[in-house]
């Protein structure tokens, strides 16, 4: 089955309803893009925990170019989970991450995750990343660097 974009902005998920979506998601065989973000106001997904399961999704599938989780209340397990999952992924391009609370510590604990990816987009805009998140970022674009383009918008 080929699905080029699913989006579920603000459709109010859990973490349970993420873990059956990100299930369903890995029957597919192609998808494009993934967007589930949240936009202020009603309906925000929380999905914590429950994008722990993409971690295998994004190891396995192929075509996944863009991954939205803006605003998703992703759980500090949850993203790093992601970001385990983006490792030698050689499809993804953007993850955007920003307004999830992501606090430095967390950023600087998927730095070697990160360092493997394939990025060319990564967006953590809106997170207390603070100093020493970037500096350890500034480990992933060094790396990066040598690899391909990379654009961070923090």
């Amino acid at each position: 089955t080929t699905l080029l974009k699913l989006s579920m902005v603000s459709t109010n998920l859990s973490a349970a309803g993420a873990t059956i979506l990100f299930q369903s998601v890995a029957k597919l065989d192609t998808l494009v893009e993934l967007d589930v973000s949240s936009c202020e106001g009603l309906y925000r997904n929380k999905l914590g925990d429950g994008v722990i399961p993409f971690r295998e999704i994004l190891k396995s599938v192929e075509t996944i170019h863009c991954l939205n989780f803006s605003g998703s209340s992703l759980s500090p397990e949850g993203f790093k989970a992601i970001c385990q999952g983006v490792e030698n992924n050689s499809s993804l391009a953007s993850l955007l991450v920003g307004k999830n609370d992501i606090k430095e510590h967390m950023l600087c604990s998927v730095v070697p995750y990160l360092m493997t990816s394939h990025l060319s987009v990564l967006k953590l805009p809106k997170n207390s990343i603070q100093d020493q998140g970037l500096i350890a970022l500034s480990e992933v674009l060094g790396s990066a660097s040598q690899r391909y383009p990379l654009a961070v918008k923090i």
